[in-house]
């Protein structure tokens, strides 16, 4: 493993900071990948020539950041958001009960478009750049909840097709990560009362301009690259939102 001098830069960011960063570096070009055992601490102290406390520190950020996962007994792995704790990590729609059911994804469409000038922009696109536009309703209990446009770069899914999208196996943040190696790690959403477009509100099987939740959602890679934006209508009428993150948090 190489050895990475690390020193203090113009803007005082603390050492911990930098190893941090360093390791988000080597997730991000695909080093180490989702699942994979981290290093051991003593391998990267040498390797950035720092003490065992500063990792530690550069660590347990990432960790509370769901970037890395510690397994008892096992070691640090790179934390994947496709199964077991951090399936349910991205979806917040639960019935009226409470209970969290995974959704069941409909392939309503999927087409080459050019990115509008605001989307364009949430995922650092030029205007016009082209753009996969997928549309998707998502069902709990064999009734739609939520109804998704979806619009992510052509560039970075290379040959991606509407029967990959279609026959995935999993959640649609799983295909990009087996498929292309894109791990999502965290989203950025904001949510207002609308009323639900009448093309929506077939799909959702709802009174056109009925009220529903409009939530619009980047969600976003390492070094908080964007991978995928996306809108989202749900119906409030057997389904409420839900947020437990910090409830979850390691």
């Amino acid at each position: 493993m190489p050895k990475e001098l690390l020193e203090q830069n113009a803007d005082g960011l603390p050492l911990y900071r930098m190893v941090k960063q360093r390791i988000l570096d080597s997730l991000a070009v695909g080093e180490w990948v989702s699942s994979q055992t981290l290093p051991s601490q003593s391998e990267l102290c040498r390797r950035y020539n720092v003490s065992i406390g500063t990792l530690r520190k550069a660590v347990d950020e990432l960790v509370q950041e769901r970037i890395l996962l510690r397994k008892a007994g096992l070691g640090t792995f790179i934390a994947p958001h496709e199964s077991g704790p951090m399936l349910f990590h991205f979806f917040n729609i639960v019935g009226r009960d409470g209970e969290k059911r995974m959704p069941v994804s409909r392939l309503q469409s999927f087409s080459l478009s050019r990115a509008p000038a605001k989307i364009a922009e949430r995922l650092h696109l030029k205007p016009g750049a082209p753009v996969y536009r997928i549309e998707n309703v998502r069902m709990i209990d064999n009734e739609p909840a939520l109804h998704d446009t979806l619009y992510v770069d052509c560039e970075r899914f290379p040959g991606m097709a509407r029967e990959d999208f279609e026959n995935r196996e999993g959640t649609i943040y799983s295909f990009y990560l087996a498929r292309y190696g894109v791990n999502i790690i965290r989203t950025v959403e904001s949510i207002a009362a609308t009323a639900c477009p009448a093309a929506v509100a077939k799909r959702l099987v709802i009174a056109n301009q009925a009220p529903v939740l409009e939530m619009t959602r980047v969600a976003l890679t390492y070094h908080d690259v964007p991978i995928e934006y996306r809108i989202s209508y749900m119906s409030t009428l057997k389904h409420v939102y839900v947020n437990d993150q910090g409830k979850s948090r390691r």
